[in-house]
């Protein structure tokens, strides 16, 4: 990926320090180009070190809705070369079953997330 000078000064997220230090450092992931494993698995470590932190989100960025999980974007790369977003949960609630596009990241910033993964099969004749 490369990447015109403007996008090196892309706005820092309203929210808090430690969210846009969180930022510049996926976009120095993004910014490399690296296959989507390398760049998943980067990208993870440098989320993990923020994840459970009380200065990460603010209250706003962590509201929940009762009737369903909630979804607050937290940066969206002015060229779409990544987003962060902040997925909050209710006790019971869940997402259905989807698919990522394009490599993904999670991690559990408070509480205990429950996940189930799929593969699809390949298809077999029953002729």
């Amino acid at each position: 990926m490369t990447r015109s000078p403007h996008h090196a000064t892309a706005t820092i997220p309203p929210g808090t320090q430690r969210l846009g230090t969180l930022v510049a450092a996926l976009r120095e992931v993004a910014d490399r180009g690296l296959p989507p494993e390398a760049t998943a698995r980067l990208v993870g470590e440098r989320l993990a070190p923020h994840l459970g932190a009380a200065d990460l989100l603010t209250d706003r960025q962590c509201a929940t809705d009762p009737t369903s999980y909630r979804q607050h974007v937290l940066h969206a790369e002015p060229d779409g070369g990544f987003s962060l977003v902040a997925l909050v949960w209710l006790p019971g609630q869940r997402t259905s079953v989807h698919d990522h596009v394009s490599w993904c990241v999670t991690g559990v910033h408070e509480g205990v997330e429950h996940e189930t993964r799929y593969q699809l099969a390949p298809a077999t004749d029953h002729s």
